[in-house]
């Protein structure tokens, strides 16, 4: 890029974005109820049990996932910081290898712009400060991506490549399909080689041992982890409902395949459109060419994998869980920006480049826009999973006669903060449970898991008068809240509705939308009336 005032603007564009990412990793905010089930097993188990047996709360994650932030753990300390510190590096090293595939192996020239975009995407903000493995598969997505490039271009040797690949498949569950597109197609250009001389069967054989070095990798990773770990996931039938339909059979599938490809496109949010439009632009270009890019062919390769084995039930579709697909997308929309910029900066006079600049001036600006809001504390936090405020309250105000009832989705966060004082991480399980000071409560709404991406269900009745039984068996109890969205609102009213029965329930802390109750027996509000 010539223009040394539109380089040096980008460079700050993607320092803003780099610093967004900071902001809310300082704030340190209450890891939230999927975060706090992972960091069960992290912070509980060490570093030779680790992966001895499924993780606790019906978790799952990549072995090297595991370990890498494990490590950092032990280094750093078994705090939020030390637990989210990969999220935020995997999202750093995308930034880096993303600019890496268009310098080195894609060659795009406006490769700043795009860099820039990924750089402040508001949507990857919250999840590379997240104790969740979604941007370490974006990391390894593209490092898988980067690596098949260099090997294409002949800057990477097959046994650097395969090596590379036996390794990264232990590390991320989503980079499989892009490892297995890529090999499948070396191994079909091998073949297609070795059907036309003699020379090309020679190194066909010579690469067999390569291939079965990252398969065998595989098989042992299978068996070693993903098999028991596929089938630890929690509800399992929510994750039955969101499988790709690869063959539609009616208009129901139709509409999932919409859902599903809304899902992937969750990350450019208001831009899903023209995220589309360029996809669709670039597919037809390349079938009236007839020629697809080595790169763009594992793109698709990794893609069609994906989705068949979400078909057959081995991978979920929702948007955190495909977060990598973006940035694929990203990649495989690249060439065809540069072809329609040049189109632009081709025609005469300077209308159409200012044109051109100021769109994607305005595209960086809505995003940067969208990153504020990650500057303050409030920016950052799950709607009703903030915990902190209720325990700096428990801390100043509860006595010794007073009890804490827990909601069951509150438990794991629970735990987690109060440093896992039962020793036992799985308590969720054993529900309705008393320990010491406090009343472990059960689960008291059942999910229907009808309706893909929805959370409709109902109220147990039975569960939240048991609940409640506990609770009215003492005289001061507080109830403490978190993720109200699994808890449901309405759910957690039945209880306290039952509970203002016998005595008065009051609010006393609501910190950024997660409510902290104080139940006391006694004189009921209605006569106090």
């Amino acid at each position: 890029m010539k223009d040394k005032r539109v380089r040096y603007g980008l460079y700050a564009v993607i320092f803003f974005g780099l610093f967004s990412h900071v902001m809310p990793y300082l704030y340190h905010r209450s890891l939230w109820v999927d975060e706090a089930r992972l960091a069960s097993s992290i912070v509980n188990r060490t570093l030779w049990t680790l992966t001895a047996s499924p993780l606790d709360a019906g978790q799952s994650a990549p072995v090297g996932y595991l370990y890498v932030v494990k490590l950092l753990s032990l280094a750093f300390g078994t705090g939020e910081a030390a637990l989210r510190l990969w999220s935020l590096l995997s999202f750093f090293g995308c930034v880096i290898v993303f600019h890496r595939i268009l310098r080195q192996v894609v060659k795009t020239d406006y490769r700043l712009y795009y860099t820039a975009l990924l750089a402040v995407l508001p949507v990857y903000i919250y999840y590379g400060n997240e104790l969740k493995p979604y941007m370490s598969d974006c990391f390894f997505v593209l490092l898988a991506i980067w690596l098949y490039g260099l090997y294409q271009g002949r800057r990477c040797g097959l046994g650097a490549l395969t090596a590379a690949y036996a390794l990264l498949l232990w590390f991320s569950f989503a980079a499989v399909f892009y490892i297995a597109g890529g090999m499948i197609l070396i191994g079909l250009g091998m073949l297609r080689e070795s059907v036309r001389d003699e020379d090309g069967r020679k190194r066909f054989l010579r690469a067999l041992p390569y291939c079965f070095l990252v398969l065998i990798s595989f098989i042992a990773n299978y068996v070693f982890w993903l098999s028991a770990t596929s089938g630890n996931a929690e509800g399992q039938g929510y994750w039955a409902l969101v499988r790709f339909p690869l063959i539609p059979t009616g208009l129901s599938d139709l509409r999932l395949m919409a859902q599903i490809f809304s899902q992937m496109l969750m990350p450019f949010g208001i831009f899903r459109l023209i995220a589309v439009l360029l996809s669709v632009s670039k597919a037809v270009r390349c079938v009236r060419r007839r020629y697809v890019s080595p790169t763009d062919l594992h793109i698709l390769a990794g893609t069609v994998l994906l989705l068949a084995a979400s078909w057959l039930g081995f991978y979920p579709i929702q948007d955190r869980l495909v977060l990598f697909v973006s940035v694929t997308l990203l990649l495989f929309a690249v060439s065809e920006l540069e072809e329609l910029a040049g189109r632009l900066l081709r025609r005469q006079g300077r209308l159409p480049g200012l044109l051109l600049r100021g769109g994607c001036l305005l595209l960086l600006l809505v995003c940067m826009l969208g990153d504020l809001r990650y500057w303050r504390p409030g920016g950052v936090y799950m709607v009703g999973s903030e915990t902190a405020g209720s325990l700096n309250y428990l801390a100043e105000h509860k006595t010794d006669e007073d009890m804490i009832y827990v909601r069951n989705e509150a438990i794991p966060a629970f735990l987690y903060e109060k440093n896992y004082p039962w020793g036992d991480v799985d308590l969720v399980y054993e529900t309705p449970l008393v320990k010491d000071d406090c009343i472990l409560g059960q689960p008291t709404f059942a999910y229907d898991y009808q309706v893909a991406y929805s959370y409709e269900g109902k109220t147990v009745e039975e569960a939240v008068l048991e609940d409640a039984a506990l609770i009215e068996a003492y005289d001061s109890v507080y109830i403490y809240t978190s993720h109200e969205i699994a808890e449901k609102k309405e759910d957690t009213q039945a209880l306290l509705n039952v509970l203002k029965r016998s005595g008065t329930v009051e609010t006393v802390s609501c910190y950024y939308e997660t409510y902290l109750y104080h139940y006391r027996k006694g004189q009921t509000e209605e006569e106090r009336k």
